[in-house]
């Protein structure tokens, strides 16, 4: 990705309670986000909270990984609330426990009222593509913000 990376607000941050990326969710995957110009990055190691089959992550916590990234990418260009309604996700390798991997996402098309949102997880140490996944946002209408932000 192209551009000067940033931190997210840590005070923003630190006010929510969100699965992904607050730092006071003990259950959660604590994704320490990087913004970047069209997009964002975060480096993940899976830990046994996540162990699905044998030694490797559940599924469905790759595809959070992915979503959290790709909605990551929304706040990077400073765009309006919108909401997932479409994630598509492709499993190219087992994503092991305690093994480190980063995730990157990328404003691939901005619509009038959506936008599609591409990311990728590589294994940090082979550079191996291990999941890529795309996702509709659609913007949400003005007067449901509040009710799916908490903010008017």
């Amino acid at each position: 990705m192209s551009g000067k990376r940033r931190k997210p607000d840590p005070q923003q941050l630190a006010a929510t309670h969100c699965f992904g990326c607050s730092p006071n969710n003990d259950a959660g995957l604590k994704l320490d986000v990087e913004l970047t110009d069209q997009g964002a990055i975060a480096r993940w190691t899976p830990d046994e909270r996540f162990r699905g089959y044998n030694n490797i992550s559940h599924g469905g916590i790759v595809a959070t990984v992915l979503d959290e990234m790709m909605g990551w990418a929304i706040l990077s260009v400073g765009a309006p609330p919108h909401a997932t309604t479409k994630l598509e996700v492709e499993y190219r390798a087992p994503h092991w426990i305690d093994r480190e991997y980063e995730c990157e996402s990328t404003i691939a098309e901005q619509r009038s009222r959506a936008l599609i949102i591409t990311a990728e997880i590589r294994d940090v140490e082979s550079g191996k593509v291990t999941a890529r996944g795309t996702s509709t946002f659609v913007k949400l209408p003005e007067d449901r913000v509040a009710e799916f932000t908490g903010r008017s």
